[in-house]
């Protein structure tokens, strides 16, 4: 089980990323710890670590892994207990279109700190009037967008052994920068 879960935006404004705090009711928190750490199961278990090649398309057993992997500077310093502090994408809604990931903070049963992160569209926005929800049996809609999350990690990555795992290169430099590793 994933410890002092914490779940944050990658927002991208022009060229700068920086990360905004998801907030989340203590049960909400609690589900999506175990929901992750079950993601993160699927993600490295049985799994083979391969070294990175732009030519190669990964099985699905494989991912690839990025030893004494530096993070980004607008990444480095947060951690599963530093992400509480950071600024409530919930009072930046006009940035919800610039969320390229998600970063969740947290840490395994061993106390190491992990970052597992989702990838992120528009598509993953749900919008006031676009989106039905069935309360009371009535159909409601929300009045403040909403996140919709993914069913599966694209990347991790294990602080303690300065690691990165991910399956898709494409998809991870969408909110991680990789290029120089291509």
């Amino acid at each position: 089980m994933l410890e002092n879960f914490q779940l944050a935006t990658i927002v991208k404004q022009g060229t700068q990323m920086r990360l905004l705090r998801i907030p989340l009711h203590q049960d909400l928190q609690h589900t999506l710890a175990e929901s992750w750490g079950v993601q993160l199961d699927a993600f490295v278990g049985n799994m083979q670590e391969i070294d990175f090649s732009a030519g190669y398309q990964p099985e699905e057993h494989e991912r690839f892994a990025l030893e004494d992997h530096a993070l980004p500077d607008w990444l480095a310093q947060d951690t599963s207990q530093t992400v509480p502090n950071l600024d409530a994408i919930s009072n930046n809604e006009a940035l919800v279109d610039s969320i390229r990931g998600l970063a969740a903070f947290a840490r395994d049963s061993d106390g190491n700190e992990l970052i597992l992160f989702q990838n992120f569209s528009r598509s993953h926005v749900i919008r006031p009037g676009q989106f039905l929800f069935l309360q009371n049996n009535t159909y409601e809609t929300t009045e403040r967008p909403g996140l919709t999350l993914d069913g599966k990690l694209s990347a991790v990555y294990m602080s303690a052994d300065s690691k990165l795992l991910f399956h898709n290169f494409r998809t991870v430099n969408t909110f991680l920068p990789l290029a120089d590793f291509y």
